[in-house]
């Protein structure tokens, strides 16, 4: 893990701006400890998680939710229609007829929405895993929410959601 972590500040911090501003290496290595701080609070986290009840029981409860309000808006639109439509008309059908109800989820209605919303995530996550010194600090929140919502959940968000994006960089990736 901490092998991936330098790589993360190396590539997302000390590469692409700090080493412009000074040679000094606090600033990493601070970043350095609020990340290992975060990520052994997500693992005990994590620890406490009762697998058994999150796969048979939350998992499954989402999964079949999902279904039945898939199926609802299926018959509104029509499942004769729905089947004529390739995925992406059938995802646009869906997006419009959920945005006239106002039930259209925000991430869903642009770009920005959805940065929005992955910063509200993020800065709630922060808030519950960074220490009480850090979480005191608005500057320490601030750029870690951004850190963290710009430089790895929207990549992470963009590779994986349209599968054409994944197979196209998984093919440049294993292309000599």
């Amino acid at each position: 893990m901490s092998g991936f972590v330098d790589k993360i500040l190396n590539d997302f911090v000390e590469d692409l701006w700090y080493s412009d501003i000074t040679p000094d290496r606090e600033a990493p290595e601070l970043i350095r400890a609020v990340i290992m701080d975060v990520l052994g609070e997500i693992s005990v986290r994590l620890k406490e998680i009762n697998l058994v009840d999150l796969l048979t029981r939350d998992i499954i409860d989402l999964i079949g939710d999902h279904l039945d309000l898939f199926r609802r808006n299926q018959a509104a639109i029509g499942v004769d229609v729905m089947g004529t439509l390739s995925s992406e008309e059938r995802d646009e059908r869906l997006k419009h007829y959920l945005m006239d109800l106002k039930q259209l989820h925000p991430t869903l209605i642009s770009s920005e929405c959805e940065y929005k919303v992955l910063q509200h995530i993020i800065g709630g996550l922060l808030a519950v895993v960074l220490r009480p010194r850090e979480a005191q600090c608005p500057l320490v929140r601030c750029i870690a929410r951004e850190i963290v919502t710009c430089l790895v959940m929207q990549p992470v968000m963009n590779l994986a959601s349209p599968i054409d994006d994944f197979i196209q960089l998984w093919e440049e990736m294993s292309q000599p």
